[in-house]
Parts: structure tokens; sequence; C-alpha cells
């Protein structure tokens, strides 16, 4: 049922012991998908691309910098199951996992949770699972414990593969909508660019999880072009 992403000199069939990958996509559809994105105001998203040979990759002129902008953000946390995705969680301050208690799972991911069981795909068949990355405040004991007394199931997750993960995707094509259609000036108005272009994407990417896995074990674990 999990994937385990373990050192490149094993072959993919050692490595990957658990990989779901006779999963359906029934089974993909009960998975809560998680995550956390920042949004700046003002930042462009655009992608830049370099022809260079795997030799390059690193060579200054393949690079782009990442200079701290001073730009005011916003944090959000999203989630979406299947079709369904949960009301945007738009967190304050420095994130605990006091704080993801208290901002995110209490009032966002447990409503949420509680009606995707009610689904008519999922209702007294299969339990719902939840994916998180392995963050701290994710992992921490104040987080588990709750997670534990109501009963969360979560998806044990690799670590470092962000490229499982499809609400990665939908975070990159959020801030391409809002940069090129909405460019907000102002925080509040930013605050209603990322809601909108939420509200807005269309929830396919779940129909892509076959083929990330089978990716996966094609690159013998190594990043994929997920």
């Amino acid at each position: 049922m999990f994937v385990h992403r373990s050192q490149k000199t094993l072959p993919p069939a050692a490595r990957f012991p658990t990989l779901p990958r006779h999963w359906t996509i029934n089974d993909w559809a009960r998975v809560v998908w998680t995550d956390e994105s920042a949004f700046e105001l003002g930042k462009k998203v655009d992608r830049v691309r370099v022809w260079r040979t795997p030799q390059e990759k690193w060579h200054l002129e393949n690079l782009a910098v990442n200079h701290r902008s001073g730009r005011q953000s916003l944090m959000v946390w999203g989630a979406f199951c299947a079709a369904m995705r949960a009301p945007l969680v738009f967190l304050n301050g420095q994130m605990t996992s006091t704080k993801m208690v208290q901002q995110v799972y209490r009032p966002g991911l447990l409503p949420f949770i509680a009606w995707m069981e009610q689904a008519p795909w999922i209702r007294g068949r299969k339990r719902i699972l939840l994916m998180e990355d392995n963050a701290p405040i994710h992992t921490a004991r104040v987080s588990t414990d709750w997670q534990n007394r109501h009963e969360i199931q979560k998806l044990d997750w690799p670590a470092h593969s962000p490229d499982l993960n499809p609400i990665k995707n939908v975070w990159k094509m959020m801030k391409s909508q809002i940069s090129k259609l909405y460019q907000p000036q102002t925080v509040d108005e930013l605050r209603h660019a990322i809601n909108a272009a939420w509200t807005d994407f269309h929830v396919n990417l779940l129909y892509s999880m076959p083929r990330r896995m089978a990716m996966v074990i094609e690159m013998n674990g190594g990043p994929t072009s997920y």
C-alpha cells in the first residue's frame, strides 16, 4: 500500500515492495491530498527553459537564482479528494504543530474528511487516507496524537517525493493563473485571487497517479517529470 524510496543501488522490485502499483482510480479516490504553499504578491512564475547536457546541470549559467524578495505573501493550506476540494485555510504566523491543530486540522481537515466519508464511492466501504508530507509540523507528537484521537488513517509517505503529490501541480497552476489573469496589487486582492483560482481549477490530476507510480519505478526511485 505504501511507497518507499531507498538507495539507488537497489533494483526497483526490492526498493518498492509495497508500492500500490495495482491501485485503481477508485483506490486513489479515497486519498485526501494536502499541502501548504506560499503565494507572493507580484511574483512572476514564468518558467525559463535551458538547453544543456546532463553534465552541465549545475553550471551557474544554467541555474536560476532565487532571491529573497521582501514581498508580502500569504500561506495557505489546501486539500482535495477525488473531485472534491476543501475550503482553503489561510495560515497566520509561523506554523507550529499546535497551530496546525488549531488552524487546520480542527476547523478544516476534520470536517472535510467527515464530508468525504459520506461520498457514495466511499461510504461504508473503505477508510479515507490522509496524505501529508513529512514536515515537522505534521510529524510532531502534538499533530500525530490529535490525528490518532480522531482515528485519522495516514498514507505512509516517502521522503523527498513532491512529484507524487498532485496538489503540488495545483499550486503551480494556480500561481500561473493568478499571475496571468488576476495580477493582484494588494494582499486583499491576492487573497481573493487565491480563492478564485482554487475554485476554478479542474480536479483531474487524480488520473495521473498510476502513471506517477509507474514512472517512479522506471526512474529507479529518482525524480520524475511531475
